[in-house]
């Protein structure tokens, strides 16, 4: 068997190594980021500027005037070739700077359509699977005034699944869907009627609801995604085209690599 990796006491040929990547679901990320290196990222020219930037953290006001003679001092200081650099360095400030070329634009709107995936809340729930013992619960929250962790305290003994009634921060988009509505209309404080989610009814007492601005931290976020979205769309429509992915000999493949 012509062995084209090993790792460990494992070998793999090369057909082998072509269905781990189909088995691992790794083909096709390894065919977006080729589709990156060969039709995007030599379109993305850096400067100098942005390259002393990268390398240093520092201003590229403080760039030196004989950038290429620095540049060559440093690869030799750090003990790296011309592409190792390429592939650290300069291959994620490309990716980085088409991020925001080609998103930076959109930012604000696609924000405010998805404003609910950076909403976060803190929420006190009570879980049961007796629908007239949540509304009796729900009551003497809300109409009584009993306090609600002493109620989800008390029923927390009693179970043998210890289920926590305290959650959050958390995405909206991680609490079940009609929760989450009404969270989004509601106010903090409220205690809600049981909601049916799978099998269990849920009383809920929205303690906090944080409201996403777009800072730096979204902005990052949000390009990330809209990224990957972007480039999941582009290999799906190059891979919909007939003959755009074959595969052949990979013994000849891999001497020539």
């Amino acid at each position: 068997m012509a062995i084209c990796l090993r790792f460990g006491d494992i070998t793999l040929s090369p057909d082998q190594v072509m269905n781990a990547l189909v088995c691992y679901q790794l083909l096709d990320s390894l065919l977006a980021q080729l589709w990156l290196d060969a039709e995007i990222l030599p379109q993305i020219a850096l400067s100098e500027g942005e390259m002393f930037t990268a390398l240093t953290g520092q201003d590229r006001a403080q760039q030196p005037d004989d950038f290429k003679g620095w540049l060559s001092e440093q690869m030799q200081q750090r003990h790296i070739s011309q592409s190792v650099l390429e592939w650290r360095v300069m291959r994620p400030l490309r990716i980085q700077k088409f991020k925001h070329f080609y998103f930076d634009p959109q930012l604000e709107s696609e924000f405010l359509q998805r404003k609910a995936q950076f909403d976060r809340v803190e929420f006190s729930v009570i879980q049961t699977s007796n629908s007239q013992l949540a509304q009796e619960l729900f009551f003497a929250i809300r109409d009584d005034g009993v306090e609600f962790s002493t109620i989800a305290q008390s029923l927390l003994s009693h179970q043998s699944e210890n289920c926590p009634w305290q959650v959050g921060p958390v995405p909206l988009t991680e609490v079940p869907g009609l929760v989450a509505e009404a969270f989004c209309r509601g106010s903090e404080g409220k205690v809600y009627e049981p909601f049916l989610v799978g099998t269990q009814f849920w009383v809920v007492k929205l303690e906090r609801y944080y409201s996403a601005h777009l800072t730096n931290a979204v902005r990052s976020q949000l390009r990330d995604l809209l990224f990957h979205e972007w480039l999941t769309a582009q290999m799906q429509a190059k891979l919909a085209q007939p003959g755009q992915l074959q595969i052949g000999s990979i013994d000849s493949a891999i001497s020539n690599f």
